[in-house]
C-alpha cells in the first residue's frame, strides 16, 4: 500500500488522494516518472516471492511504468512470473571488463530487458586510474553494441567527499571548493556527448 500510494502521489491524478496532495505542494502535473526497480541487491526465493506479489500490484494499476528487478543474468530471473527489466551490477578489476566488453553479444533476447544499474571498476586501480577507465570504457562499447537489450546503464557511486572516503572509487570527487570528476568521468562524458545512431 506504501508503494502504491507514494507511485500515486509521482503519477496520479489530481483527483486522486495522493495526487491531490501533490498538487497542494505546488506540483500539479504529474511526475516523468517511467521506471521502478523493486529492491536493491536483493535475491533468492524470498526476494522472488514478494518481486511478483509487488510487480502484479503495481502493473495492475500502473501497466506504463516499467519494472525492474534486482536478477542478475541468468540468476533467478526464470523464478518470477513476469518482469521488464533485470539490473545486474558489476564491482570489479579491469581484466573482467576488457574480457567481458562481448558479454552481451551472445545473451539470448528474452521479454526482459537490460539496466546496468551499477558497475564501476574499483578493484586494484587505486582510487581510480587511466586503466579503469579504458576498461569501463571497453565495456560500454559492449552495451552500446547490444543497444536492443541493455536500455540504460549507470556508473556508481556517483558522488563522494574527498575529505570522507568510504568507497575506492567514485565518478565526482567534491569538496568545499571544488568538484573533481576522475577519469571515469571524462570516460561517461565521451560516451554521453557521442552517442551512436547505428550498429555496424
Amino acid at each position: 500500500k506504501d508503494v502504491l500510494d507514494a507511485l500515486e502521489y509521482a503519477i496520479g491524478g489530481t483527483n486522486t488522494v495522493w495526487g491531490a496532495k501533490r498538487a497542494k505542494a505546488g506540483h500539479p502535473a504529474p511526475y516523468p516518472l517511467q521506471y521502478v526497480e523493486i529492491g536493491n541487491e536483493q535475491w533468492g526465493a524470498l526476494y522472488n516471492k514478494r518481486f511478483d506479489i509487488f510487480y502484479k500490484a503495481i502493473k495492475s494499476k500502473y501497466p506504463q511504468l516499467t519494472l525492474i528487478s534486482n536478477h542478475g543474468l541468468g540468476k533467478g530471473v526464470k523464478s518470477v512470473t513476469k518482469t521488464d527489466m533485470i539490473d545486474p551490477h558489476w564491482y570489479v578489476g579491469p581484466d573482467f571488463f576488457f574480457k567481458n566488453h562481448n558479454l552481451f553479444d551472445n545473451i539470448p533476447r528474452e521479454d526482459y530487458k537490460i539496466y546496468v544499474g551499477e558497475y564501476a571498476c574499483n578493484q586494484r586501480v587505486g582510487g581510480g586510474n587511466m586503466l579503469a577507465a579504458l576498461s569501463e570504457a571497453a565495456f560500454i562499447s559492449g552495451m552500446e553494441r547490444n543497444s536492443d537489450l541493455v536500455k540504460m546503464a549507470s556508473y556508481a557511486p556517483l558522488f563522494e567527499n574527498k575529505n570522507n572516503r568510504e568507497w575506492p572509487v567514485n565518478l565526482i570527487w567534491i569538496d568545499n571548493d571544488k568538484v573533481v570528476g576522475r577519469t571515469s568521468y571524462y570516460v561517461q562524458q565521451l560516451f554521453a556527448s557521442n552517442r551512436p545512431s547505428y550498429n555496424v
